[in-house]
């Protein structure tokens, strides 16, 4: 079976020896054959069929059976180990277990009395040369087993879902010293207590670790990245039981004196630049505050006529990834890839892979980082980009939580322990000032449409999404209304939005199509900049992807409402409608004192002064935080602002306000009481919807494909019209010729059917 394998590049092209272009195009099954033709096809090829021999096998022929396979394996552990001379066996540089039968394995061999732990140890013992060895998902296999008579030390192992006798051997035993590559998620939580032996000494050269699903707390994990932190450019702790409320503060610690030299003053222009001569005095938030931006005529609107240009070359013999500083990348070398089967090919071939093995075990700070479906808060997230050093190139949050108090909602709604999770409020920090080097970006949808998610115990799914597009959505657009659009970041090329709805009442469906047409208009933009530019600097390429993560498909629910127009009962009925105090939400502050309960009261009399705009708050300061113009305001967002600062206990958290408080109404370089303005989020009361308002809800993804059919279709007329193929992107069809993939709950499969998507 033929393999894909990428055009050669020129200096493929220009080599001498021609084999070294033909070989990878050859078809796997004839690898044996050409092997006798003579030393020198024995030279080229024996190398290729024997590199990674397990992963070979369902190459040969894709409909191989199960147990055939199973079969297969049992020779080649029986026949293809002692039989085969050094030479051969030396040849051999990856174990990779990951597409085989492995229970039809286990019996195969069973017959013969070898457990699937001993094959693996006579395997390790037999390829002394091996470096990479995956096992992901075999949970009957102790990795103990690896080091039995083994005179090798591997330099990547995956071993997900795999038993294993302690995580300490990884710090004490000699065959784990050269790891690069490590994946030990999904082990048995009992473990855990291993990684107190895991210290500055262990592990050197490790640079890539996942440890997913462990159920880690923070402690742990600051503990994993007080030791590696400098090590490491990948860190996956996905499927944990982090908050972030102590790791954002350990990397700013850690990484203050790197900070400088990534923000550019020479990029003020196009970018804005951080203030740091403007402190806050008061302390009271959760987190440090992050420094404010300073903006430029053109930085605050994305406008700038160069933002698409790519930086020029640094010639600073200082600034080089030799002397162990950090440069900021010039945005057009795509970010390396983490992957197991990526970091498997440069390892077990570094003559063949020589500069993106030097890569690869490069030692630098993180800049892959991914804490999906953990508990982290929303502003968790938002200070652990802001005080980063600015190294991601990759991040992936999935979800966030909100903080918010039971009283933020209805009583009758506070007694089904809502909770919401989005990322309002925060696109700036994926702005090149916070973000100059990121790429790939996976984060909840809200960042993109402003829709907060809601979860409850005991209101149906398509309820929750007809109060938060209804009642939430206005509030954030209110208190927020920025959201991110591509401009923000020409330098980011993959955007996946996680968490997505199925169905709308129309609000979203709006929000998501609207990007999609930002997305082509970018696209304009970086056309015509190539175009001015043709002998200038080289243009930035845009955002390039984009998936959209779908939740699960609630329609279901249609079939159990009835058809009247009555409101739901299960919505309560004298709660619903009773007017809310929203001056009693606490903010993000708060969060610090769970268990700060207090009595609704009367608000008290604020203290004001007129002529320096300083307002008392509970513990004394007198920070000269604004509290709206002297004259009334038209603008709805200061008004409610205003009205919630009479309320004592929401005068807390002093701090800079972000461009989305600029954007609601707040003058640039003022403080303002963060857990009022958050407080804004809370809805007025809320009438019930009927069934025809859910029935009435669209499929987003629908929707979506509608449109994406109708711009290709626009697009393809407008190429008839001009009689030729390359024609103006963006208006007046809006076609995105990106990739547009979309992902459902529950299936690994992506759709990019490219008569709709593409």
């Amino acid at each position: 079976m033929a393999h894909t394998v990428p055009p050669p590049t020129y200096q493929d092209a220009i080599h001498r020896d021609w084999l070294r272009v033909v070989a990878p195009r050859i078809p796997v099954q004839y690898y044996a054959r050409l092997c006798l033709v003579s030393k020198r096809f024995y030279q080229r090829f024996a190398p290729l069929l024997w590199n990674d021999p397990l992963a070979m096998r369902p190459r040969w022929n894709e409909w191989t059976e199960y147990k055939e396979e199973a079969e297969w394996f049992r020779r080649f552990v029986l026949s293809h180990t002692d039989p085969v001379r050094p030479a051969t066996r030396a040849l051999v540089k990856s174990l990779d277990l990951r597409g085989l039968a492995m229970d039809a394995a286990s019996f195969s061999l069973s017959s013969y009395n070898i457990s699937i732990n001993k094959a693996l140890a006579i395997l390790s013992a037999s390829f002394p040369n091996v470096s990479c060895i995956l096992l992901d998902d075999r949970h009957q296999i102790d990795v103990k087993s690896l080091t039995h008579n083994s005179h090798g030390a591997p330099l990547l192992l995956s071993t997900p879902g795999c038993l294993t006798s302690g995580l300490s051997a990884f710090a004490t035993s000699s065959y784990f010293r050269r790891l690069v590559y490590l994946d030990i998620s999904d082990m048995p939580c009992e473990r855990l207590a291993g990684f107190s032996s895991w210290n500055h000494d262990s592990l050197l050269d490790l640079r890539i670790l996942k440890i997913q699903g462990l159920q880690m707390n923070d402690a742990v994990a600051i503990g994993i990245f007080d030791t590696f932190s400098n090590r490491l450019w990948s860190l996956d702790m996905s499927r944990n039981r982090l908050t972030g409320r102590e790791l954002p503060i350990r990397i700013q610690q850690r990484a203050l004196a790197e900070v400088d030299s990534l923000h550019w003053k020479a990029r003020f222009d196009v970018e804005g630049t951080l203030d740091e001569s403007r402190e806050i005095a008061v302390s009271g938030a959760v987190f440090p505050h992050l420094q404010p931006i300073e903006e430029s005529h053109w930085s605050s609107t994305f406008s700038h006529p160069d933002r698409y240009l790519a930086d020029a070359p640094v010639y600073d013999g200082l600034e080089s990834p030799a002397s162990g500083s950090f440069i900021r990348a010039n945005g057009l070398v795509r970010i390396k890839d983490d992957s197991a089967t990526a970091v498997k090919k440069i390892l077990s071939d570094p003559q063949q892979y020589p500069i993106e093995y030097a890569d690869v075990t490069h030692s630098r700070n993180v800049t892959h980082l991914y804490v999906n479906s953990n508990r982290l808060s929303t502003w968790g997230v938002i200070h652990l980009i802001g005080l980063s050093p600015n190294r991601l190139e990759h991040f992936e949050c999935n979800s966030m939580l909100l903080d918010t108090r039971n009283d933020f909602f209805p009583r009758w709604l506070s007694k089904m322990s809502p909770r919401l999770s989005g990322l309002v409020g925060a696109a700036h920090i994926f702005r090149p000032i916070y973000s100059q080097n990121l790429q790939k970006l996976r984060i909840h949808h809200s960042l993109v449409t402003q829709l907060l998610s809601i979860e409850t115990e005991g209101l149906t799914t398509m309820a929750s999404l007809w109060l938060a597009e209804t009642f939430l959505l206005p509030r954030a657009e209110l208190a927020y209304p920025q959201a991110y659009v591509p401009d923000m970041n020409p330098r980011l090329r993959s955007l996946i939005l996680t968490k997505v709805p199925r169905y709308s009442s129309g609000p979203l469906i709006t929000k998501l199509i609207g990007f999609l047409k930002l997305a082509s208009i970018q696209e304009r933009a970086i056309q015509d900049a190539r175009a001015q530019t043709r002998h200038g600097p080289p243009v930035l390429p845009g955002l390039e992807h984009i998936r959209i993560e779908f939740e699960h498909d609630p329609s279901q629910e249609l079939d159990e409402i009835s058809d009247d127009e009555t409101q739901f009962s299960f919505f309560g009925d004298s709660d619903w409608g009773t007017s809310l105090n929203t001056s009693e939400a606490l903010g993000p502050a708060d969060a610090r004192q769970p268990n700060a309960n207090y009595r609704r009261s009367e608000p008290e009399t604020e203290q004001r002064n007129s002529e320096s705009g300083r307002l008392s708050d509970p513990d004394g300061h007198t920070p000269n935080a604004w509290r709206g113009p002297d004259q009334p305001s038209s603008n709805p967002a200061v008004k409610e602002y205003m009205r919630l600062l009479t309320n004592p206990r929401l005068r807390r958290s002093v701090e800079h306000p972000t461009p989305a408080h600029i954007a609601a109404g707040v003058p640039p370089g003022v403080l303002i009481y963060g857990n009022a303005w958050h407080a804004i989020l809370q809805p007025p009361s809320m009438p019930m919807p009927t069934s025809a308002d859910l029935r009435a809800m669209s499929d987003v993804l629908d929707a979506i494909r509608r449109y994406r059919k109708e711009t290709l279709a626009s697009f393809a007329k407008a190429q008839r019209d001009a009689g030729r193929l390359d024609i103006p992107l963006g208006a007046p069809h809006f076609h995105w010729s990106g990739n547009v993939e979309v992902m459902m709950q529950g299936s690994s499969a992506y759709y990019t059917d490219s008569r709709h998507w593409r």
